[in-house]
């Protein structure tokens, strides 16, 4: 088993948290129309989520323990789906399956990568390095493979089959395979990320990719917009954890928040969506008519922290059993 890095542990733990302070904007307060920094956010959440998933997750099988993960969230989604009014139908053919998506692909990216490495590594006999090539060009091809099935220049585009397979957040696979090679040169990635010059850059690009972004309609633009905003986004964060580690050690008090966290994102994720509060739709007319993205990301910020405290506590009622905490969310945190 291998040794659980509590910088990252930590970076997981934020990136959670702009995880439910987006959902917060689109199911609480129903803010949809008005700039926030929220809409920053979400450019690099996914993206880093699934960094990290692939650098933690390199160089061995996890597929059984990933696997596990689908019952508790089809079940977690179908429940939600019923409290929320959806049929069957629209919860499965909804691109983001009401928001359980990303525990519903994880375990297919672990499932492609395990599948390209034993067929490339142990079938071809080919170096590190070379499947390193591979897998990353796969993700990219992957990424952008996906922008053109949903994009409107396919003739042959299929709504419902997109909608099934949620074939558009595939798209971040790319970032998978990323943390994959990241962490198989491991030494040299965090060099290179501990370099001044290659932060400066990073900012730099994602600080005007962002300007661009936000500023143009054009959807192949800003697919590509999108690759790079979420790269750099995602390094700044690494770069930033790793440079701060100490502050995000269990020795501080908000390391051991952050951790604790990061370690229970599948808890937080398959019970955010019952906890967040609705109604709230005032806050949203609010902000349309006086625009604040600064106050905006405070008000997310206490509804998602005290949306993840909740879910933290119904987490240790479920998990004082271990049967419960293997069949609701697929494993057991000692």
């Amino acid at each position: 088993m291998k040794e659980r890095i509590e910088y990252i542990d930590a970076m997981r733990g934020v990136v959670m948290l702009l995880v439910v302070m987006w959902h917060a904007k689109l199911y609480s307060i129903n803010l949809y129309d008005t700039f926030s920094l929220n809409d920053v956010f979400f450019l690099i959440l996914m993206p880093a989520f699934f960094f990290i998933s692939g650098f933690v997750g390199s160089g061995r099988w996890k597929g059984a323990r990933y696997l596990a993960m689908l019952p508790p969230t089809l079940f977690f989604m179908i429940l939600w789906g019923y409290q929320a009014g959806w049929s069957l139908h629209r919860l499965f053919f909804d691109v983001s399956k009401g928001g359980f998506w990303f525990t519903i692909l994880l375990p297919c990216y672990f499932l492609i990568y395990s599948i390209l490495r034993l067929c490339l590594t142990k079938g071809f006999k080919i170096s590190e390095k070379s499947f390193s090539i591979i897998h990353v060009t796969v993700g990219l091809l992957i990424y952008l493979g996906t922008a053109f099935l949903v994009s409107p220049f396919n003739p042959f585009r299929n709504d419902t089959l997109n909608g099934l397979f949620s074939v558009v957040h595939f798209r971040y696979y790319l970032f998978f395979a990323i943390g994959t090679t990241a962490a198989a040169f491991r030494e040299k990635f965090l060099e290179w990320s501990r370099n001044p010059w290659a932060s400066a850059g990073a900012i730099a690009i994602f600080l005007a990719g962002c300007c661009v972004y936000f500023n143009i309609e054009d959807k192949l633009w800003q697919t590509l917009l999108l690759l790079l905003i979420g790269w750099t986004g995602t390094q700044i964060l690494f770069s930033f954890f790793q440079k701060w580690q100490k502050t995000f050690s269990k020795e501080t008090r908000t390391g051991r928040m952050l951790q604790y966290i990061g370690v229970r994102t599948l808890d937080i994720y398959l019970l955010h969506l019952f906890l967040l509060p609705i109604g709230m739709d005032f806050i949203g007319e609010y902000f349309c008519s006086h625009p604040s993205p600064l106050l905006e990301a405070g008000v997310t910020f206490i509804i998602a922290s005290l949306t993840i405290a909740g879910c933290l506590i119904v987490s240790k009622l479920i998990r004082t059993s271990d049967i419960l905490a293997k069949g609701l969310f697929g494993k057991v945190i000692k």
